[in-house]
């Protein structure tokens, strides 16, 4: 009995060494693919560093007729037949990463994926992996914190971290609603994958 127990514990160990290795595996592909997608659309688009000290940003949206954005889609740009919105960065962390425009269980092992809205409606949405090149290190971040969305056209908006949450998977809506006022939505899955982790953002008041 004794060594039946011993012999099933050796067992639990390799399994989970082994799982454990695998995600190390799909983690590591996944941010190489990250890497060379961020590569490809800087040369479609330009350094996003480079983009920043522009200091080029949209018009502010009061200016702008809301009917027509409203309707007007997201400017893309098609890498490796994905279609990207841009970059999302993070200055504090030294994160900077291509989004696409469409959410896929595909496209979120390459860079975090648009879930919904735009920037050009105040209601933009970006869902992201809990790797540690994706949005991993967004846990790190304290209120306050810029983060600036980078478009295809070379337009920067500037956002500010406003407040965190933790939300189930079921909340959906609460996830998307203009209402709740916030203008941009950062989200990943919590360790565990049971509940999702996310970050509110305002337009930041010095635009």
């Amino acid at each position: 009995m004794r060594l039946l127990c011993l012999a099933g514990g050796i067992l639990l160990t390799a399994v989970g060494v082994l799982w454990l290795l695998r995600c190390h595996m799909l983690e590591k592909r996944a941010n190489e693919a990250e890497r060379l997608a961020g590569e490809k659309l800087a040369e479609r688009i330009g350094d996003p560093h480079v983009i920043l000290e522009q200091e080029r940003a949209l018009p502010a949206m009061e200016e702008m007729d809301a009917a027509l954005l409203s309707l007007r889609p997201m400017p893309t740009v098609t890498v490796d037949g994905a279609e990207y919105i841009g970059f999302l960065h993070v200055p504090s962390l030294d994160l900077t990463l291509p989004v696409q425009s469409t959410l896929s269980m595909e496209g979120l092992k390459t860079s975090p994926c648009r879930y919904a809205g735009s920037i050009y409606t105040d209601d933009l949405v970006i869902a992201g992996h809990n790797y540690a090149r994706h949005f991993s290190p967004l846990r790190h971040l304290e209120n306050g914190a810029e983060i600036d969305f980078i478009d295809v056209e070379d337009n920067v908006t500037e956002y500010v971290l406003s407040y965190t949450e933790i939300l189930e998977p079921s909340e959906v809506e609460y996830m998307t609603e203009k209402s709740n006022g916030y203008d941009l939505t950062l989200f990943t899955c919590q360790i565990g994958g049971k509940t999702r982790y996310a970050l509110r953002c305002l337009r930041s008041e010095s635009e």
